[in-house]
């Protein structure tokens, strides 16, 4: 099954996540075979606690697609939260 990632549906497969940024706001690139497939905004959460395990947390709105809602790291107290399309449209509309 396809996962939406930003406007990004990415194929089963392997994928390489790596972020750019300083604070809470940051750049996200996947990265498949060595080569960046989609770049998208995410924040990046901390907690107080380590997560245990890594986990990928979706949205599945139809049988067909999942959107991506955010990734937990194992051992690490950061994780990175997600916008729908839906959200990231209405973030970047100013009146």
């Amino acid at each position: 099954m396809p996962l939406q990632v930003g406007s990004t549906q990415l194929r089963p497969g392997n994928y390489k996540v790596e972020w750019q940024g300083s604070g809470s706001v940051v750049q996200v690139d996947f990265q498949q075979n060595g080569k960046i497939v989609v770049t998208v905004p995410a924040t990046l959460k901390r907690a107080d606690n380590e997560v245990t395990q890594d986990a990928v947390l979706t949205d599945k709105a139809n049988a067909d697609i999942a959107t991506l809602k955010e990734i937990d790291f194992g051992r690490q107290k950061e994780s990175l939260v997600f916008l729908t399309k839906t959200q990231a449209a209405s973030s970047c509309w100013k009146p």
